[in-house]
């Protein structure tokens, strides 16, 4: 579960520089919210994304990172969990959707994704996923605009939902005081 949780290191694939695109709210949210481990943008085309070193690719990290945001389009997704499984992440929380929600070649697709990483032990979370947000460790997962609407807060309620759009509503709920 620490991998899920509480990461020693997220390395956003697909980063952005836009702190407001789906490449770029992970990093500003483990930014904002107190993360404390390594974060490493992962941006064939920048130097710097928000301030920290980019890398050009999982292979150039110095590190293999614990968990890893996969936030690039459908194509890219299935190279980025074969990569991830290789260099032994443990974590990847796939953003993209065209997966098992579109047919046969998309259950496909995401069946070979599970094969691979379980047979590394790598978990997935995803596709067509949010994320996953603990604010109790700042490792904000996750591309969701909730945590701007509504700031959050670490307490004793967690809240798990299949539905990225109906885990607004508890979340709104609960923080409505």
């Amino acid at each position: 579960m620490n991998p899920l949780l509480s990461p020693k290191s997220v390395a956003i694939l697909g980063a952005s520089d836009n702190p407001d695109k789906i490449g770029g709210r992970p990093i500003r949210f483990m930014r904002e919210f107190g993360f404390a481990g390594a974060i490493y943008p992962v941006n064939p085309g920048r130097d710097l994304v928000q301030g920290l070193k980019s890398y050009p690719a999982l292979a150039d990290l110095p590190e293999a990172p614990e968990a890893v945001i996969v936030a690039v389009a459908g194509d890219a997704v299935e190279p980025a969990v074969a990569e991830c499984a290789r260099i032994g992440v443990k974590l990847a929380v796939i953003m993209a959707s065209g997966f098992g929600e579109t047919g046969a070649e998309g259950k496909a697709a995401e069946t070979r994704m599970r094969a691979r990483a379980h047979a590394a032990g790598m978990r997935l979370i995803g596709p067509n996923s949010q994320g996953v947000a603990n604010f109790g460790s700042g490792a904000i997962l996750s591309f969701s605009t909730m945590f701007v609407e509504t700031p959050p807060m670490d307490g004793p309620v967690a809240s798990i939902s299949q539905s990225g759009g109906m885990s607004v509503v508890p979340y709104g709920l609960l923080r409505d005081k």
